[in-house]
């Protein structure tokens, strides 16, 4: 049985026998639709907007586009970044990248870190101070690819042929949704919805 109460003097009555409140005479109401009290109302309009508590939902103030590049990216970074052919053909994941040369399991740090910190904000005041590290991890992974892409695989001896793969430009694509969504995090949620 769900506790009722008056909506007027807010006062929770347990027997379901009682349908009206014996102080006010009005009908009681199932709690869950109290709503805030007058008090908890002005607490609320008492705080100053960067520490008033955001919503959980990841909806609300950018999160949801860039927990979804993340996401993307960690997906990416899964699939074949690179198709060399050189006598015989290789197929190469991320992984396989950063099992090569270790530091390209970056990209996959940085999207594990990015996940629970843009969830895990719970004031906007949090939110925005976690911008500038949110931007940086975003941008590990262009930085990554470029240099990748800068410098691809050769040999001496052998004509060495590569070919970027699907992967690599979703990696890279999520890089830049994920600084995108950066300039936005913050900002009114009606406007990023």
């Amino acid at each position: 049985m769900t506790p009722r109460a008056c909506p007027f003097c807010r006062i929770y009555v347990g027997d379901a026998n009682v349908r009206r409140c014996e102080t006010c005479d009005v009908p009681l109401v199932p709690a869950g639709r109290l709503g805030p009290s007058p008090e908890e109302r002005l607490a609320w309009e008492a705080l100053p907007v960067e520490e008033r508590p955001l919503p959980i939902s990841l909806t609300s103030h950018g999160r949801r586009w860039l927990t979804l590049a993340a996401l993307v990216g960690l997906v990416a970074y899964a699939l074949p970044w690179l198709e060399v052919r050189a006598g015989n053909v290789w197929i190469m994941h991320g992984s396989d990248f950063g099992r090569r040369l270790s530091w390209p399991h970056a990209c996959a740090a940085a999207w594990l870190v990015i996940v629970p910190t843009a969830t895990s904000r719970r004031t906007l005041g949090s939110l925005l101070a976690a911008r500038p590290v949110l931007a940086v991890l975003s941008a590990t992974p262009l930085v990554v690819l470029a240099v990748l892409y800068a410098s691809p695989p050769a040999h001496k001896l052998l004509h060495v042929d590569a070919t970027w793969r699907f992967g690599s430009w979703l990696e890279l694509a999520a890089s830049v949704l994920a600084l995108g969504a950066i300039f936005r995090l913050g900002r009114d949620p009606g406007a990023l919805s």
